[in-house]
């Protein structure tokens, strides 16, 4: 009996972690957004909205559509932003051109596993 029991653990498929959304805010990407402090225009859709989260929290410049969220408001947070982007699988092409273009508003969801805050999903408002 116990080696029928091992026998099928070994063929039992293993437990995946699933994450879940901890928590969606709303970014309005405008012409503030698409240059990071110092003016320099930004070249990828997640430095966009990093700088968005450093607009909002840092400098006090929320756009009418830009909610708070609660994981950004320090600096070494807003870093992890563009590698929580890519854990969870990055962002759509079109949204990102959509994002490059400014002016528009995305919602972005905080995954979470239960422990740690692990991935951003990107979305466009519909």
């Amino acid at each position: 009996m116990k080696y029928i029991a091992l026998a099928a653990s070994l063929f039992a498929s293993p437990v995946v972690a699933q994450d879940f959304v901890a928590a969606t805010y709303a970014a309005h990407i405008s012409a503030d957004d698409l240059t990071n402090s110092s003016g320099a225009r930004l070249g990828d859709a997640a430095s966009v909205i990093r700088q968005d989260r450093a607009n909002y929290h840092r400098f006090g410049l929320a756009d009418g559509a830009d909610s708070n969220d609660p994981l950004f408001g320090s600096a070494d947070a807003r870093a992890n932003i563009p590698a929580m982007i890519r854990a969870a699988g990055g962002i759509a092409p079109d949204v990102a051109e959509w994002i490059m273009r400014g002016n528009v508003t995305v919602y972005i969801n905080i995954l979470s596993d239960g422990d740690d805050f692990t991935g951003l999903q990107v979305l466009m408002a519909g």
